[in-house]
């Protein structure tokens, strides 16, 4: 169905989903790309029919991520609020490895993109998913709404060295945090607490089920 955009245009909800593969030779999309890619880009040969229909349900989204992480590869939920979902399309959503948390483009378009609810709501179903922050870029510099969103939302891997295998591996394990700035130093649990050392940032909240059990200035 057609749904209302914040710029004020009527667009159609869709779901987009990022694949990572964990292996840097297997080259693997559910189907067909949709959009031509110039010859010179070295994935052309990504631009396979991978058997997946385009159907958009709960149902076949579900088949299409089951059929993707059985081809290795770690699937991220993108930006749920520029696609114009709501609970009923998202919820039933399984077999993801991560979501967008915040994704900087979005938000700079002026869409809600500080997904803090849409997590939670995976996570109390007892979903184990990755937080994920991104710029969205598809180019070197874009500008959105006159400034470009360059370097603003990352992930930090605690991969043991900068290698394809090694830091895949962090990724599914979830050794990781996303950030759009606030850097963590060192994190440790002894006993019932929890010791946190960061750079600066205005308050520190610890965040579960909803709720807010803990915070520190």
């Amino acid at each position: 169905d057609d749904r209302w955009a914040p710029d004020g245009n009527v667009r159609k909800r869709q779901c987009h989903l990022c694949l990572l593969s964990k292996d840097p030779m297997r080259q693997w999309i559910p189907f067909q790309d949709p959009y031509p890619i110039p010859s010179s880009v070295p994935y052309q040969a990504l631009n396979e029919d991978g058997g997946c229909s385009r159907e958009y349900s709960p149902e076949n989204l579900n088949k299409v991520i089951a059929e993707c992480n059985r081809n290795g590869m770690l699937v991220t939920y993108n930006h749920p609020v520029w696609s114009l979902e709501s609970y009923p399309e998202y919820a039933p959503l399984k077999g993801l490895w991560g979501m967008e948390y915040r994704n900087s483009s979005c938000a700079a378009q002026g869409y809600d993109e500080n997904n803090g609810r849409v997590y939670q709501d995976f996570c109390v179903q007892g979903n184990r998913m990755m937080p994920v922050c991104a710029d969205d870029m598809h180019s070197p510099i874009r500008p959105t709404n006159g400034y470009p969103v360059l370097g603003e939302g990352f992930v930090m891997v605690g991969a043991e060295k900068l290698e394809y295998g090694t830091v895949m591996t962090a990724m599914e394990k979830g050794d990781l945090y996303a950030s759009c700035g606030p850097q963590i130093n060192s994190l440790t649990l002894e006993g019932d607490s929890l010791h946190i050392t960061c750079s600066k940032a205005a308050r520190i909240q610890l965040i579960s089920h909803t709720r807010c059990v803990s915070m520190a200035h």
